[in-house]
């Protein structure tokens, strides 16, 4: 049906402001304001209703008091930003996923940190100025070298220690890298005992041994290259010998021989030397 309703519709009556809801009409009315007896207007927006305050309580309104607030279980997928979060004892964050090439700030302690998958590197990059205090690292025991599967050149390994933990060495070198010789000289010449290493590689002695079997005293340079620089001169007297041990080892040039140059002929002065190369 439609709104309003007009009185006494054979005579032509007033129409009252009504509002229809499910068949029955409801009176619409103004809100009128004045004392008994007056007329104030009607309320609108330039004659509004007056309201009294007198009876409701006031207060001084802060920040202080518990508030309830409802926070959901997880952030909707999109979320921007999570402002700074305050300590909070016992409280657990889950799984958090970082976006790649992020900066966290400085954590002093980090208790327990069970497993890393994949950590590209240290905050200290190598040739960069030291910085920081040292990490521990740990070594892996082994009562025998002989028995370890060797690994790929350039692979990474572990470092190996004793079943006391005591830090596996070696002297000088890799096993690879050793290098030694034996020449036995009649004609008082110089002749080369370790042959050069190549391009850009040294080599350095760690011991010699000379004998001499004839009835002549001698003395035998040791020589870098076969006229090179005396590095070392043995005494060796006739039917005898000597033996030394460099340490530190005597370091010879780059893919250069080491060469022995007895003083005389002598039948027969019998050089060994032993070694290793290095790039330094």
């Amino acid at each position: 049906m439609a709104d309003n309703t007009t009185l006494n519709t054979g005579s032509g009556g007033d129409t009252l402001a009504t509002d229809d809801i499910g068949g029955v009409k409801y009176p619409r009315s103004k809100i009128v304001i004045g004392a008994d007896g007056t007329n104030d207007g009607d309320v609108s927006s330039a004659n509004p209703l007056p309201v009294s305050l007198a009876s409701v309580p006031s207060h001084a309104v802060t920040n202080a008091g518990t508030f309830a607030v409802q926070v959901s279980s997880a952030l909707p997928a999109g979320t921007n930003a999570i402002g700074k979060l305050a300590a909070n004892s016992g409280v657990t964050i889950g799984a958090v996923e970082i976006a790649a090439s992020q900066t966290l700030d400085t954590i002093t302690t980090l208790t327990t940190c069970s497993t890393v998958t994949t950590l590209t590197g240290s905050g200290v990059a190598h040739d960069a100025a030291d910085s920081g205090n040292p990490h521990k690292v740990g070594a892996k025991a082994t009562t025998a070298l002989s028995g370890l599967a060797l690994v790929s050149d350039a692979d990474r390994t572990d470092l190996r220690a004793g079943i006391d933990g005591v830090m596996l060495v070696r002297d000088h070198c890799n096993l690879e890298d050793i290098v030694s010789g034996v020449a036995s000289i009649t004609d008082g010449s110089s002749t080369s005992v370790v042959a050069a290493a190549g391009l850009g590689i040294k080599q350095y002695v760690t011991s010699v041994t000379i004998s001499n079997s004839s009835a002549t005293d001698v003395t035998v340079d040791i020589r870098d290259g076969a006229a090179g620089t005396v590095k070392w001169t043995f005494p060796v007297p006739q039917t005898g010998g000597v033996t030394h041990t460099f340490n530190p080892p005597l370091p010879f040039s780059a893919n250069t021989a080491i060469c022995a140059d007895p003083s005389a002929s002598a039948n027969t002065v019998t050089v060994s030397i032993l070694g290793f190369k290095s790039k330094v």
